[in-house]
């Protein structure tokens, strides 16, 4: 008959085994969390390791007995609740554990801050630099917004409090400014799916011709967390490759995220989203003023110059026309006199007579070829009339 253990026996070595060789030992690793559940104040979990091709090269169970060490290590490194935490490669501290019942599992004792953070970083830093080498990081930076009045795409929650912040902002200012939302869901594991598809919807609608001068993406955070959505790449291109410059408000102060370093407008808080958008029309209606203030004053200068081109060419044309006026009556008063002096009156007294035949008209040089002997004549001179008949 063959020797053999009971199941509780094995287990029972196989724990006694455990125990020696692993007690009072404490181990740092890296390992992805999967399927983290929550009963109670312990969290269960599966812990894997991924070979480069994706797929699994090591699993096992996880648990954490004091819920309050995930719930201090999500505040701590700001990820917005326990499914942020899928799919994310942790540093913990942990130890072996075997129990008859639920055979190998791994008791999480603590994790590395530091080292999530520097995860997340990197993150960003690979983000930026996938960006960088399509050679789009910096496009929509280089956007500018173009002439006003200016219609707004929101993308954000609807009926959200901070929506309406936003418009009333905006409304108060006076400028004309039209706004048209695109909900989505700005909080949560969906945001990443809700505002691309949003995002999406806008370019649909610029290519088919409506007019789009901004998107903002608005959202009041209230505390530095959430903000895990925004490191993502595929809303990284989308902002990108925007037709338009893009707008980023989302409650959080201290954190960057990878949108906060690509987006044309970042901006803290829906406030100070509706405030910057605010000072770019109050400039452009400042360089407007100023504009017309110039051409004003460009005006007024070039209407004195030319008044005063008008009155010197007045001056010179009255001086002119009355040297020429003057020079016309000298040379008239000259041609008068030199008349006068050869009027018969004046010819008479200096000597000369005129000859008149008998019938009182004057001789001329026809007459004169017809004039015969014993004709009458009259000779006229200053003061006297001589009568005389031609002879041989």
């Amino acid at each position: 008959m063959l020797f053999s253990y009971k199941l509780s026996e094995v287990i029972s070595i196989v724990e006694k085994w455990f125990k020696e060789l692993f007690w009072g030992f404490v181990f740092w690793f890296e390992a992805e969390l999967q399927r983290v559940n929550v009963v109670g104040k312990n969290v269960y979990c599966e812990l894997i390791e991924l070979q480069s091709d994706g797929s699994v090269k090591a699993k096992v169970k996880g648990i954490i007995f004091d819920r309050s060490l995930l719930s201090d290590f999500l505040e701590a490194t700001k990820l917005e609740n326990i499914d942020a935490l899928k799919g994310k490669k942790l540093l913990m501290q942990w130890k072996i554990n075997f129990h008859p019942e639920y055979g190998l599992g791994i008791v999480i004792k603590d994790f590395s801050v530091e080292y999530t953070i520097w995860q997340l970083k990197k993150q960003q830093d690979d983000i930026i630099e996938r960006l960088q080498k399509l050679g789009i990081a910096q496009a929509n930076k280089m956007k500018e917004i173009g002439f006003p009045p200016y219609t707004v795409a929101v993308i954000s929650s609807e009926k959200a409090q901070w929506l309406k912040d936003f418009s009333s902002i905006l409304q108060q200012s006076g400028y004309l400014v039209t706004e048209k939302l695109y909900p989505a869901m700005i909080h949560g594991n969906e945001a990443i799916e809700s505002v691309n598809k949003a995002f999406s919807q806008i370019e649909i609608d610029i290519k088919a011709g409506q007019k789009i001068d901004l998107i903002a993406i608005v959202r009041w955070g209230g505390e530095e967390s959430g903000i895990l959505w925004q490191n993502d790449f595929s809303l990284a291109q989308q902002i990108c490759q925007s037709s338009v410059p893009v707008m980023l408000a989302v409650g959080h102060t201290s954190d960057q995220s990878v949108l906060d370093q690509l987006v044309r407008f970042p901006a803290k808080t829906p406030s100070d989203a509706a405030h910057i958008l605010i000072q770019i029309l109050d400039d452009y209606a400042n360089r407007i003023l100023s504009l017309s203030l110039q051409i004003s004053s460009a005006t007024t200068q070039k209407l004195s110059l030319l008044s005063e081109k008008l009155s010197f060419l007045t001056q010179n044309i009255q001086f002119l026309a009355t040297a020429k006026l003057k020079k016309i009556k000298e040379n008239i008063d000259q041609r008068t006199a030199t008349i006068a002096n050869f009027q018969p009156e004046k010819m008479l007294l200096r000597g000369y007579s005129l000859l008149f035949m008998s019938d009182g008209s004057l001789v001329t040089s026809t007459k004169l070829k017809t004039l015969s002997s014993g004709d009458s004549l009259s000779i006229k001179t200053y003061d006297k009339t001589i009568k005389v008949t031609i002879s041989e």
